[in-house]
């Protein structure tokens, strides 16, 4: 037999309806007004004024870095090659929610993905299924290597301000399921036998000093991580199933699925506007800017280390020189410390 209804649940569906027709009534207000000003509001075309994180540049946060995301560099290496799945593609926002003048910055911004991707052999061959799985096993290895470190400072630096709103262990963590992955195609001795390759040691040790010294630094390595792995990395999952042609029941791609996650393109959206709303000023977006470019670039040569094991012999890039930490940053790492 069903359990009596508690009392309150009328009480809530009458608060529920009492709010959809409030929202209701917005709608149609702000729809006549639109109406009757010709056109959308003035305030909203300069920019939302919801999103308190701005770029020097005007772009919102959550827009700037999703442009430099690894995601993209799939989505350009894929093309034509994957058919994208809908709420899949690791394409950002569509720009016009921003106005007019992000659309260009964006085209811009997104130039580097793909001039990156034309660089990057391993995901035009991964995609293609021309993979093999020892070449796979390291990129799974490096990136356990990776996510491990970002976790561990991430959980470390969890009860920073702006930290904490972009923290979600239970949805998000990888490094679990990279180590079942890397079992998976290096063997249990997979520690011993396959270490990590020398960018990926380059990133692990930039994010321990991140989590020193300016662990707000640390979120856009978690959001273009994190939101290229809902994104573009759904694509690549597909690709190794079919490439390596693995097994149905999940086996060798735990690190692209998300157990606790079930709509991709909500959860995206609720990170995109938690970023978009961390109070932050524009000299500290800026400096999570160029800290996501850094990102993007330790992404790019960890796929070129991928393409000297696949015999492709063109030089890597040059490393880019780590963005220095500001004094600011330096300074509001201190206030986290506790008190003597």
């Amino acid at each position: 037999g069903h359990s009596p209804k508690p009392a309150s649940s009328d009480a809530d569906s009458a608060a529920h309806t009492a709010l959809v027709q409030m929202l209701q009534a917005v709608h149609q207000t702000s729809q006549s007004v639109k109406e009757a000003v010709g056109g959308d509001c003035p305030v909203f075309q300069q920019e939302c004024p919801f999103k308190k994180c701005v770029t020097s540049s005007g772009m919102p946060l959550a827009l700037a870095l999703e442009i430099r995301s690894w995601g993209l560099i799939i989505d350009s290496a894929a093309g034509a090659d994957a058919a994208v799945q809908p709420g899949e593609s690791a394409r950002p926002l569509d720009p016009s929610d921003y106005g007019e003048g992000l659309a260009s910055k964006l085209k811009v911004g997104t130039q580097e993905a793909h001039k990156a991707a034309e660089n990057v052999h391993f995901l035009r061959e991964f995609i293609k299924g021309k993979v093999p799985r020892e070449v796979y096993g390291q990129m799974v290895v490096n990136l356990y290597h990776v996510y491990q470190a970002l976790e561990d400072c991430m959980e470390k630096c969890a009860d920073h301000p702006m930290v904490d709103p972009l923290y979600f262990p239970e949805e998000l963590t990888r490094a679990q399921a990279l180590a079942e992955d890397a079992e998976f195609f290096m063997g249990s001795g997979w520690r011993e036998t396959t270490p990590p390759s020398a960018v990926a040691r380059e990133y692990v040790a930039r994010l321990r000093e991140l989590a020193e010294d300016a662990p707000e630094l640390l979120v856009p390595h978690a959001y273009t991580r994190y939101l290229g792995d809902l994104s573009g990395g759904q694509v690549l999952k597909r690709c190794a199933i079919r490439g390596m042609q693995l097994p149905k029941d999940g086996g060798g791609v735990s690190f692209f699925t998300f157990k606790r996650i079930a709509d991709h393109t909500k959860f995206k959206n609720m990170y995109r506007a938690r970023l978009d709303a961390l109070d932050a000023d524009t000299e500290v977006a800026d400096l999570m800017v160029a800290e996501a470019n850094f990102a993007f670039d330790l992404n790019t040569r960890m796929f070129q280390e991928l393409d000297l094991l696949l015999g492709y012999t063109a030089a890597p890039a040059e490393p880019v020189k780590p963005p220095p930490v500001s004094p600011k940053s330096q300074k509001s790492a201190q206030a986290q410390l506790p008190k003597a």
